[in-house]
């Protein structure tokens, strides 16, 4: 029989990261609305990176040979992050009519990014709110 005495293995509590895009325009942007004039096509961001990410896979990849835990759910969350920036900088979203950027440019109706600013883009917050102790 095996036994060890001074065995301390880790606590793991549920790993949380709450992701919040900040600007006061996100969720319309995302999840698109309805007025009495127009149709605001939602364009979910978060939704394509969920599609395009394994997170089992990402995670186990992460985690390698030293077996951290947190180091590879951070790093999960960061290869998810990266994937919502590259689907707010992709052309993929359909847009109905024509748009005066605040940039200056002017965007024909069809598929284009929105990143317009970069507002909606940098305002994202990440909050670690559980993990391995």
């Amino acid at each position: 029989m095996a036994y060890w005495k001074n065995w301390n293995p880790p606590t793991i509590e549920k790993p949380i990261a709450r992701l919040e895009w900040a600007t006061d325009y996100a969720s319309l942007v995302h999840e698109g609305a309805e007025d009495d004039e127009f149709i605001y096509p939602g364009r979910p961001w978060t939704d394509y990176a969920v599609a395009e990410l394994d997170f089992e896979n990402i995670f186990a990849n992460k985690l390698g040979n030293d077996f951290n835990l947190q180091g590879a759910f951070v790093a999960t969350v960061n290869v998810f992050i990266d994937l919502c920036e590259e689907a707010m900088t992709s052309p993929v979203w359909f847009w109905p009519r024509t748009t005066y950027r605040y940039n200056g440019d002017v965007v024909p109706p069809g598929e284009r990014d929105i990143y317009d600013t970069g507002e909606l883009f940098d305002s994202l917050i990440v909050e670690y709110l559980g993990g391995v102790s």
